[in-house]
């Protein structure tokens, strides 16, 4: 008999503990992240390989990758601007994103670009300087195979000759 009263202040504990907790309301997975982006980040510029290049494989970049930068010489001056490209890959592994720079390489006739935004190497096309390129640009890519393309806001090279 003594049992039987011990289990069932054990149960009844048990459900007047629950009760008040039911009350409390649990975390919000929508607004409690770990990681946020900073308020108005969805019309911030993406961030350039020039700027934040893995210290790592610095050295070890091949020269088959178009990367920004600005530099002179007697003829022109390339400057970057903001643009428009398009972009077709997106990938935490620098090799993965040079393999699909290569090979979309041999199918555009358009400059491409792997550029590094921490943590990920963007594999991305072109120098479009107003929109209405840039949406020729990407029929012409989506009809080159890669469907899943979309167009960004970037800073792009423009060739200034002189």
């Amino acid at each position: 008999m003594r049992n039987r009263w011990k289990i069932i202040l054990l149960l009844v504990s048990v459900f007047f503990s629950g009760c008040m907790t039911m009350g409390q309301k649990p975390p919000s997975p929508v607004n409690d992240f770990l990681y946020s982006m900073p308020s108005g980040a969805d019309e911030m510029p993406p961030m350039l390989v020039n700027a934040k290049e893995p210290p790592s494989r610095k050295k070890e970049q091949t020269s088959s990758t178009e990367y920004l930068s600005s530099s002179e010489n007697s003829e022109n001056t390339r400057r970057e601007i903001w643009g428009y490209r398009v972009q077709i890959y997106l990938s935490l592994q620098q090799d993965d994103a040079e393999n699909v720079a290569n090979a979309a390489r041999g199918k555009i006739d358009e400059k491409v670009f792997v550029e590094f935004d921490p943590p990920y190497y963007k594999v991305r096309i072109g120098n479009c300087t107003n929109s209405e390129d840039v949406e020729e640009l990407l029929n012409k890519v989506k009809r080159a195979g890669y469907p899943d393309a979309w167009v960004v806001r970037a800073k792009i090279i423009s060739e200034d000759n002189r």
